[in-house]
């Protein structure tokens, strides 16, 4: 028998993450072993409240717990790095990645007056996003990496879901490498992209049916961004060793907006001879 087949696919992309996109820094999500400065395990404080200043994705009571058993104990100044260092890591579990809690820098010398501690939160976000490119870029690959600096303060899944999609674009590889720059808290994204005009991809399995073949040839060949709409046009064709299984096709694969949404058109033709054994 033989056949033509017409699909078109209008779809939302999800797909888990490629290793092309690679995260600078790479940050932990479990609290980080926190940094002492000279004396902060000797001196010792009155520990009356906490004040937490700085923090709008996360509300006090959440992480209130977490000094709870502090109020009116003597403990050495290294306790409040500790806390910083609890809550931190309370705000990257979360996906805040890029968020940070400190302690004041004077906090050894200066001690605790009024036994109020008084800790602040920097939420992290993107402040600027480059390009590096050697071809020109797309209105939609600038505008999907906007989408990263609009969230503040920046989570992990909007970062790695915008990074998925850049990538998701034919032929396009995209790096993100980050550098604190400008306000407490403020990142610059550096986003290095290229864009293959022409990807390929030829194979050969033995998971096909006896019947058809001991062999399964294909190969692929694919046009990427030919109209300069982020297009892509591809070429497959597929054979068996004995010829007993033909099939041609043609794919176009055309994003939606910003947001993940794919258009996807296939045009195929399939002849088969089978050959049944006596």
């Amino acid at each position: 028998p033989d056949g033509a087949q017409l699909c078109v696919d209008v779809s939302q992309r999800q797909r888990q993450p490629q290793p092309p996109v690679e995260l600078r820094p790479v940050t932990p999500a479990a609290p980080p072993q926190p940094s002492y400065p000279p004396g902060a395990e000797a001196a010792k404080l009155n520990f009356r409240s906490v004040e937490l200043t700085g923090n709008t994705a996360i509300p006090t009571g959440d992480p209130a717990r977490a000094w709870a058993d502090m109020a009116g104990r003597d403990l050495p100044a290294a306790a409040a790095y500790d806390l910083a260092a609890t809550l931190t890591g309370l705000y990257r579990n979360r996906g805040y990645v890029f968020s940070t809690v400190i302690v004041p820098d004077d906090l050894v010398a200066r001690g605790l007056p009024e036994g109020v501690l008084r800790l602040q939160v920097i939420e992290g976000f993107v402040g600027q996003v480059r390009f590096q490119s050697e071809a020109p870029l797309s209105a939609r690959i600038q505008e999907e990496a906007q989408a990263i600096a609009r969230e503040r303060p920046l989570t992990i899944g909007t970062l790695e879901r915008q990074l998925l999609i850049i990538n998701d674009i034919p032929g396009v590889t995209a790096q993100a490498f980050f550098q604190p720059a400008g306000p407490p808290g403020a990142t610059v994204l550096t986003l290095n992209v290229a864009r293959r005009p022409v990807t390929g991809f030829v194979g050969i399995q033995n998971r096909v049916s006896r019947l058809l073949g001991h062999a399964l040839i294909e190969g692929r060949v694919s046009l990427n961004n030919p109209l300069g709409l982020d297009d892509s046009h591809t070429l497959l064709l597929q054979t068996t060793d004995r010829a007993r299984l033909r099939s041609v096709g043609y794919a176009y694969d055309q994003p939606l907006g910003i947001d993940g949404l794919a258009l996807n058109l296939f045009l195929g033709r399939i002849e088969s001879k089978t050959a049944f054994p006596e």
